[in-house]
């Protein structure tokens, strides 16, 4: 199935994302507020698909959830990475807009975007979790209950087959940044669940 995905280059949390752009641009996909100029967008990534053939020939539901990967998330924050950019490039040209009419100008909301990951995250190492939450902390995404949603002893151990041991201070950064530092300043663990867990079960250099 993962070959099969990679080949046609099709990954479903991406083509989801895609529901922000089309909102951006009034083609629907979320619910708006009194400022016209916003809308909200909630993704859910709990992404499951009946397999039809398969309940018809055997007399049971068959179903695939999808999951991230470490590439599927890498291709995720791509995506964000280049709505935002979007975005930016959008506004700076609002800016210098001479008042003229003009056909596309005015047309782009801003979106306050919600994301349920429930768990889809399971297979992800810490390092990819810790990036996704500093990127969706630059973008304002909110994450519902994201510090509870995530498996972090299982993430750790993860980290570990993938050759990255956080509790070996080479590893125990993402883009420069200490983990236990990105975490506390990304705002999503407010009850500290997600620092005492890494305490808990890593040997984490907590002077970084």
């Amino acid at each position: 199935l993962n070959c099969i995905v990679g080949r046609v280059g099709w990954i479903p949390f991406v083509t989801r994302l895609n529901a922000v752009h089309a909102a951006r641009h009034g083609r629907g996909g979320g619910r708006g507020n009194d400022d016209d100029n916003e809308i909200h967008v909630h993704l859910n990534y709990l992404i499951k698909y009946n397999i039809t053939c398969v309940t018809r020939l055997f007399g049971f539901r068959g179903t695939i959830e999808f999951d991230f990967s470490p590439v599927t998330m890498t291709r995720f924050i791509a995506a964000l990475s280049l709505f935002n950019a979007e975005q930016n490039n959008n506004n700076n040209s609002n800016e210098g807009n001479d008042g003229t009419d003009d056909a596309f100008s005015g047309k782009v909301k801003r979106v306050r975007l919600t994301i349920d990951f429930h768990s889809s995250l399971q297979f992800l190492p810490i390092h990819d979790i810790i990036q996704l939450l500093m990127v969706c902390k630059e973008r304002h995404v909110v994450l519902p209950s994201i510090d509870r949603s995530v498996d972090w002893k299982h993430a750790i151990i993860l980290s570990i087959k993938y050759g990255k041991d956080i509790s070996n201070s080479r590893h125990a950064r993402v883009n420069q940044v200490p983990i236990l530092n990105a975490i506390y300043k990304s705002g999503y663990d407010p009850q500290k669940y997600i620092l005492r867990a890494i305490l808990r079960h890593s040997d984490i250099d907590v002077n970084l």
